[in-house]
């Protein structure tokens, strides 16, 4: 299960740690089959291209007595540098003292509620959080909250803190805790102060908007990840794969599954009863969300952007990058978007007739755009012909010709051909005047 856990943050596109099954031997015996991962160090940084000023701590105390310096986010007594040295190990330049786990401690615990949505969109990867969250849940896996995870901040610009995840051993069954609820993590409805709150998700959890947006993104991953057509063949080959050691290994230690029965029935009734609890959260439906009139891609300059929203809704975006949802630099949507650089439109809607602290929005919609300069169009000469040439880079134009500027203008058939950096088509020339223009597809 630990290495169908790793799997399933990689298909939710989550950043994570490499992973492989292990067959361990010591001095020459067999020793077990085990889930190998990499331990986050300055080297994995560089290895998976991160600039090497980024940071890294190993969450690593959790159920002390009152749950004093507990790495869960929460202050828990955690005042000086060595506290923080010894409830988060710190990964690289472990002499430096550690000032940025410190500022996110501090704000996760002490921003204001009007400054938490935009504080968090500017300096925590949410969507990643979110998303890992949601699949802890969805796999029942409940000791993640102060431990068994690393908190990673990418040195590069404009870098957001991270969540990489490790140790699942305790997911895909109910014999611990029972089945997991949706906000499990929060500190609410009797999880235990000394291991399974986080304030992270304490302050998701209390938060409207925070709330919706969390809610949409289990939604998202119960739908798009946790699909038992995709997962139970995967589970069952995972077990095959282990077939020459199981009894090996149940005689080394007598806690190895002897089916994939039991796991399945977790993970249907975790998606039964997870589905059962969004169907009356008031999500609104994903044909609320707003189109893009152009889902993304490259764009010609001066192109514009339409975005609509069922009746009754009103639309808010961003051009930045950031969540519309969270950001203060959102706009409302009054008419088409002419994008002037490349980038993002991330577009999310609310009912026109409520409050936006009702936090009451629908998923995000994403277009990543590239602006292209409009194509040129030359004109060259070819023996009694002329020659058309457009770069190569506009692969999405049709060349079209008019006998007059206000004539009707209609594709030319020829088809182009590409030759190293650009388009041509030969047309013949005639004696009376014709017109050539592209237009986009």
């Amino acid at each position: 299960e630990q290495e169908f856990a790793f799997e399933t943050f990689d298909r939710a596109g989550i950043e994570g740690l490499e992973h492989a099954l292990v067959r361990m031997h010591r001095n020459g015996s067999f020793w077990g089959v085990y889930v190998g991962f990499e331990s986050p160090t300055g080297s994995w940084l560089e290895k998976h291209g991160h600039d090497g000023a980024g940071e890294l701590y190993k969450a690593r105390s959790v159920e002390t007595a009152g749950h004093s310096k507990n790495s869960d986010l929460f202050h828990n007594d955690i005042v000086t540098d060595l506290d923080y040295w010894g409830a988060y190990n710190k990964k690289v330049r472990p002499l430096e003292t550690p000032d940025s786990l410190r500022t996110l401690v501090d704000m996760v615990n002490g921003v204001s509620e009007e400054q938490l949505l935009p504080w968090l969109d500017a300096h925590v990867d949410l969507d990643q959080w979110l998303k890992r969250w949601a699949l802890l849940v969805c796999m029942n896996i409940d000791d993640f909250c102060g431990h068994n995870h690393y908190h990673f901040l990418p040195g590069e610009p404009g870098g957001k803190w991270r969540w990489l995840g490790y140790d699942f051993d305790s997911g895909f069954t109910f014999g611990r805790v029972g089945a997991l609820r949706a906000f499990y993590g929060d500190g609410n409805n009797g999880d235990s102060a000394d291991w399974q709150r986080n304030k992270l998700c304490a302050r998701v959890s209390a938060n409207p908007t925070l709330r919706r947006v969390y809610l949409l993104t289990l939604r998202q991953m119960l739908n798009e990840v946790m699909r038992e057509e995709v997962i139970f063949p995967r589970l069952d080959e995972l077990f095959t794969l282990m077939t020459p050691d199981r009894q090996a290994d149940l005689a080394r230690w007598s806690t190895l599954r002897t089916s994939t029965a039991e796991a399945k029935s977790v993970l249907s009734s975790q998606k039964l009863s997870l589905s059962n609890y969004l169907a009356v959260a008031g999500l609104p439906s994903a044909d609320k969300t707003p189109v893009l009139s152009v889902a993304g891609g490259p764009i010609i300059a001066g192109s514009v952007v339409q975005l609509t929203a069922a009746s009754g809704w009103e639309i808010y975006y961003t051009t930045d990058g950031s969540d519309p949802r969270l950001s203060w630099s959102r706009r409302i949507y009054t008419g088409p978007i002419t994008p002037t650089d490349s980038g993002m439109i991330k577009a999310a809607a609310v009912p026109a007739s409520e409050w936006l602290s009702a936090g009451n929005w629908t998923d995000l919609a994403v277009g990543s755009f590239v602006v292209l300069p409009r194509p040129e169009l030359f004109a060259l000469r070819n023996g009694t012909g002329l020659k058309l040439t457009w770069p190569a880079a506009f692969t999405n134009q049709v060349l079209e010709s008019a006998t007059g500027l206000r004539g009707a203008w209609s594709e030319v058939l020829a088809t182009p051909t590409l030759v190293d950096d650009h388009f041509e088509v030969n047309q013949p020339t005639t004696n009376s005047a014709c017109f050539y223009r592209l237009r986009r597809q």
